[in-house]
C-alpha cells in the first residue's frame, strides 16, 4: 500500500473571509472543508453548481455548511441561470474573500482562479485529472504550471495536487491538453 499521495486544501492559520466553489459531485469535499473552516472561526460562503437540479449537490447542505450561499444552474431549474463565471466575481465581492476553494471541471476553475486573482484572494483548485499510476511515476496526471521562480514546469496531480494554487496553472494550456480527451472522458 502507498499513501497517502496528494496535497489537501491548506486551511488559514487565522480566520479569512472564504468562498468555496464547487461544480457537480466535485462540490462534496466542499461540505467537510466548510465545517473545518467554520471551527476556525472562519465566515465561509458557498457557490454550488451544476447543470441542472438532477446534478446539483445538495444545496440543502451547502445551507447548513456556510453563512451565504448562491445556487447557479445552466438551465435555471435551481438558483440563478447561468455558470460560475457569471457569479463569480459578484460572490467574491460581497463575501470580501480572501481565499478561494474551488472543486469542478476545468473551466469553472479556470474562471474561480482569475476571479480570484483580479479581486486579489488566494486560490486554491482541486484539479480533475486522469491518474494512470496514482504514484507519480508515469507522469500521466501532468499539470503545466508556472513554478515559484516564475519558470514553466509540470506538476503531477496525484503527488504535487490535486490541490494547485489557482494562479500557478497554466490554465489555457490544461485546457488545450484536455481538448483532445473524449467527450465522455470529460
Amino acid at each position: 500500500m502507498t499513501g497517502p499521495l496528494g496535497r489537501p486544501f491548506a486551511l488559514p492559520k487565522e480566520p479569512v473571509s472564504c468562498v468555496l466553489v464547487g461544480e457537480g459531485y466535485a462540490a462534496a469535499p466542499l461540505f467537510p472543508l466548510a465545517e473545518r473552516l467554520r471551527e476556525r472561526g472562519c465566515t465561509v460562503t458557498l457557490v454550488v453548481a451544476g447543470p441542472d437540479e438532477a446534478h446539483l449537490l445538495s444545496a440543502l447542505e451547502a445551507r447548513r455548511s456556510a453563512r451565504a450561499v448562491t445556487v447557479v444552474t445552466e438551465d435555471g431549474s435551481v438558483g440563478r441561470r447561468g455558470l460560475v463565471a457569471d457569479v463569480i466575481a459578484e460572490v467574491l465581492t460581497k463575501a470580501a474573500a480572501e481565499v478561494v476553494y474551488a472543486a469542478g471541471p476545468v473551466p469553472t476553475l479556470h474562471a474561480v482562479a482569475a476571479a480570484a486573482e483580479a479581486h486579489g484572494a488566494w486560490s486554491q483548485t482541486a484539479l480533475e485529472r486522469p491518474l494512470t499510476c496514482a504514484t507519480g511515476l508515469c507522469h500521466g496526471c501532468a499539470v503545466p504550471v508556472v513554478g515559484e521562480a516564475g519558470i514553466s514546469r509540470t506538476a503531477r496531480a496525484c503527488v504535487d495536487g490535486p490541490v494547485l494554487r489557482g494562479d500557478r496553472v497554466r490554465w489555457t494550456d490544461l485546457r488545450t491538453d484536455l481538448s483532445a480527451e473524449p467527450e465522455a472522458a470529460r
